[in-house]
């Protein structure tokens, strides 16, 4: 009964007796169901903390692989953490979110970006060389930002070695545009 009137509550779109109705199924044999309802109210309503912290508990619970997820909760309190000026919080929290989900690719980009305009074009482009041999794929997402690092930090030429050596492997415009620009500057 609890667990229908939990949905009921969502279908009617009042999302605070929901998740209150929600919360009274931890213990029971909807407990993985109702989780995942809060999961889906925290990212609706962009409650980062809160989701990361029910991610965190299905994980423990051996309910799933929720690494990813948690990188995206923490690059999500990283840029809002940036748009109030606390860079160095950020900058923990963007790191703590790439040992969470090495594979995945934001929270290397948003540190590298962060880094960059933090003065330190040097570490920026270290952590797109991670995110390279990490996550080759993706490089072409990051591929502006590393013309942009290497640049700034006088590494055009190995910068340029590296693109290369990834479009041979992977060929994307991205890479290509990537290397015309550093070839160009």
């Amino acid at each position: 009964a609890q667990h229908a009137l939990a949905l009921d509550f969502l279908k009617a779109g009042l999302l605070d007796r929901a998740e209150d109705a929600l919360r009274r199924l931890e213990g029971t044999p909807f407990e993985t169901q109702a989780r995942m309802a809060l999961l889906a109210i925290y990212e609706r309503s962009r409650d980062w903390h809160q989701a990361l912290d029910i991610t965190q508990r299905m994980q423990d619970a051996s309910q799933g692989d929720f690494s990813t997820r948690q990188a995206h909760y923490l690059c999500e309190q990283a840029l809002a953490l940036i748009a109030r000026g606390e860079l160095s919080a950020a900058q923990s929290l963007l790191q703590q979110a790439a040992g969470t989900a090495p594979q995945a690719p934001r929270p290397r980009i948003e540190l590298a970006r962060l880094q960059q305009r933090m003065g330190q074009p040097a570490t920026a482009l270290a952590t797109l060389r991670t995110l390279a041999q990490n996550t080759p794929a993706a490089l072409g997402l990051a591929a502006p930002l590393l013309v942009e690092t290497a640049l700034a930090s006088g590494q055009a030429e190995q910068a340029g070695a590296l693109l290369r050596q990834h479009y041979e492997d992977m060929p994307s415009l991205d890479l290509l545009e990537a290397v015309v620009a550093l070839e160009a500057a």
